[in-house]
């Protein structure tokens, strides 16, 4: 098993949702923050079975590559997270609160780490990972990270509102799907097969790489959606951010009592 960063990317994605539903539960701004907290647990399990199959090496098997896993695969983490949300009036105001509780360069510049898929490219340079994969999904991922840079600037500053925020998440989703899917599937067995790569496109499941479409890119979708609609959807369009204090002041209507709630987090 190569050294991969995907674990790291994981291990920052998952304890900087469970820092963030501290700090906003404590502020009494998440009031549940236990749905917050079960989803994480959920995903991380999740993690740990997608590491143990991969490990045991079913991911390298015919059934596996033949079963459209790019369809149905990259969707478990998915709806780990959308079944309680759908399910659950309690869970998607938890959500809700959360994303209106974290400041909003937060939830722009955690997409910074989807530069690290300029690796895939790295890779594909010296013949360890498919030359297409890595041009039509890593080398896009990898421009989309950049542009966190820029936009995480334009929210400090102040210059950009939630309208272009949410447009910018839309196209972080649009760059992974469907692409992705259909590019990956081409190249592995069954009735997509058109296209014969070497390496092989089967070196996206291999561990700890296999982390990536199961967990760590899902997740980044999910926030990418999450956050979008939210910032469409709620009352303030407004960038909450003020330099001169460091504080957040804005106004997040709760989805049960319709009250608006001032909330301040640093």
């Amino acid at each position: 098993m190569k050294f991969s960063m995907i674990p790291i990317i994981f291990a920052v994605q998952l304890f900087g949702t469970l820092y963030a539903a501290r700090i906003a539960a404590q502020r009494r701004i998440l009031r549940r923050p236990g749905w917050v907290y079960g989803i994480m647990v959920l995903l991380t399990l999740w993690g740990g079975v997608s590491t143990w199959l991969g490990l045991r090496g079913f991911y390298e098997t015919q059934e596996f590559l033949a079963s459209y896993p790019l369809f149905w695969f990259t969707m478990v983490a998915v709806v780990l997270v959308l079944t309680p949300y759908l399910l659950f009036a309690r869970a998607r105001e938890a959500l809700h609160q959360l994303i209106d509780a974290v400041p909003i360069h937060w939830l722009i510049g955690i997409h910074s780490l989807r530069i690290l898929a300029v690796g895939t490219m790295v890779k594909a340079a010296y013949g360890e990972f498919p030359v297409s994969f890595a041009f039509y999904i890593g080398g896009p991922d990898f421009l989309f990270g950049l542009s966190s840079l820029w936009v995480w600037r334009l929210a400090r500053k102040e210059t950009i509102n939630d309208f272009w925020i949410a447009a910018w998440n839309i196209i972080g989703f649009l760059v992974i799907i469907p692409g992705a899917m259909f590019v990956a599937q081409r190249r592995l067995p069954g009735v997509f097969f058109s296209i014969v790569e070497t390496p092989p496109m089967a070196l996206l499941f291999d561990m700890p790489m296999a982390l990536a479409p199961s967990l760590v890119v899902p997740i980044f979708l999910i926030m990418n959606v999450f956050v979008a609609i939210r910032l469409l959807t709620r009352e303030s369009r407004s960038i909450p951010y003020t330099r001169k204090n460091q504080h957040y002041r804005t106004p997040a209507r709760s989805l049960v009592k319709g009250q608006i709630l001032n909330r301040e987090l640093i």
